[in-house]
């Protein structure tokens, strides 16, 4: 990975026209190519997926995957919906960003 600090991103793909309100079977499909992209951590919440990068190729090939996944997967149509934060005065993990906000509440 390069030298430069980290990206964290929020990406929540949504599904749509899979004639089913279920999504965890398109989103697990979303996630494993994530996961299989170099250069990349994430992330599982109940409503979007935290991932972590070095650079921006690693990041926005681990966001198409994680698109084409899903329409592969069967979704007739994907809504893709990026945030990005590009810190660049110091290198910080998804982890770090949670604790820091713990700490100013007094949780361990």
């Amino acid at each position: 990975m390069a030298s430069r600090p980290s990206l964290v991103a929020e990406l929540s793909c949504t599904p749509v026209g899979t004639g089913s309100t279920s999504t965890s079977e398109l989103v697990a499909a979303a996630v494993k190519a994530i996961r299989n992209t170099k250069g990349v951590k994430c992330m599982v919440t109940p409503t979007a997926t935290v991932i972590e990068a070095e650079g921006f190729e690693a990041l926005f090939e681990a966001i198409r995957a994680a698109h084409e996944a899903m329409a592969g997967a069967g979704a007739r149509r994907v809504i893709s919906h990026i945030k990005i934060d590009d810190r660049r005065d110091k290198r910080r993990s998804a982890q770090d960003m949670v604790a820091a906000v713990q700490r100013h509440l007094g949780e361990p």
